[in-house]
């Protein structure tokens, strides 16, 4: 077991191995935790140079994250919309996995709402991604079975059902959407398995909280730890349906996006459009049922719920997922969620 003061030494020694400093000359300081983080970032500063190291807690993820992320970052260095990667140490007796990188200096945009211009340098940093050399590349986080995927919400939302019959039966109309939600995508699930469409690189994370707006104006992104070769239809209906940003922007104002990118993308893949838009379907039901569930097993554990899901009540948060889904295939669901407006998940 690595004690703290013990661990802290180390990083120091291992870091200044890597760049070529003494451990004295390191200035260490652990930053706040955010919701989603599953790793510990540092600010390692020495001589007005500023560097992230990133330590890797998860043990599911040791072996392929750490590797991913440094690639990555080497990958698209010449792009220069990532941190420049400085070394990558492997899990060891001593620490956990270790990559380091240029601090990236900017304003994470997260929950703030970004202006046509912004999304239009996003989709340009996208394109870029997007157009990088596939050949020897490594395969993204996630994704890998359609067919598992679509068991698991099922099991989900049949899980929920149960737990409405015998906990909250005020919850059993929203337990029969959902169940019926999952129904109707089984079709979607299906296509989506028999495609095989041209894979590229891509982020695989695309919440507004990886967007830094760099002081000299354009975009930068940061985490890569999930990246590499997959669908690009997935990861843009994840960027329109993750919860960090799904209520910023209306169906139409993404317009500033996807105008810019399908113009170029979709001369390579005349149904990317198409994809994108089935991908919705199975990003709604995603977080809905994994945010859902989240709670259900934290009340059966008789731990705290989780209240605000990116600064929102999470049974709003959750109202607008099932209106989402019980408005599929349109994008405006707000007559879907005015029906919805009285609808609990779970007590309150």
């Amino acid at each position: 077991m690595i004690g703290e003061a013990q661990y802290s030494d180390d990083l120091k020694s291992v870091f200044a191995k890597a760049a070529g400093f003494s451990p004295a000359a390191l200035r260490f300081t652990l930053r706040p935790s955010l919701d989603h983080q599953s790793n510990n970032l540092y600010d390692v500063q020495a001589n007005h140079t500023h560097w992230i190291l990133k330590e890797y807690l998860k043990e599911d993820e040791w072996e392929e994250s750490p590797c991913r992320e440094f690639e990555a970052l080497n990958l698209l260095k010449p792009l220069g919309i990532a941190p420049r990667p400085l070394f990558f140490e492997p899990l060891s007796s001593s620490h956990k996995p270790l990559v380091a990188y240029e601090f990236m200096a900017g304003e994470m945009w997260d929950r703030c709402r970004p202006t046509e211009t912004q999304l239009a340098q996003l989709a340009r940093a996208w394109l870029a991604m997007n157009t990088l050399p596939t050949e020897n590349l490594w395969r993204s986080r996630g994704f890998d079975s359609l067919t598992s995927l679509e068991t698991r919400l099922l099991a989900r939302a049949q899980h929920y059902r149960a737990w409405v019959e015998s906990e909250f039966p005020s919850g059993r109309r929203a337990a029969e959407i959902l169940l019926t939600e999952c129904e109707r995508r089984h079709p979607i699930f299906a296509e989506l398995s028999a495609d095989q469409p041209p894979l590229c690189f891509c982020r695989a994370d695309p919440r507004f909280a990886n967007v830094i707006q760099q002081p000299n104006g354009e975009i930068g992104l940061v985490d890569w730890e999930d990246s590499g070769l997959r669908d690009p239809a997935i990861d843009l209906a994840d960027l329109i349906t993750h919860p960090n940003q799904e209520d910023l922007l209306a169906p139409d104002e993404w317009n500033a996006f996807f105008q810019l990118y399908l113009a170029v993308r979709s001369k390579f893949d005349t149904e990317l459009s198409r994809r994108i838009h089935l991908y919705q379907a199975i990003f709604q039901l995603l977080y809905g049922t994994r945010i859902l569930i989240q709670a259900v097993e934290q009340m059966h554990k008789h731990q705290p719920i989780q209240s605000l899901i990116n600064e929102m009540p999470i049974q709003t948060r959750l109202r607008r997922y099932w209106a989402r889904m019980m408005a599929y295939p349109a994008t405006d669901f707000s007559s879907q969620l005015e029906k919805l407006a009285n609808t609990l998940f779970f007590p309150q």
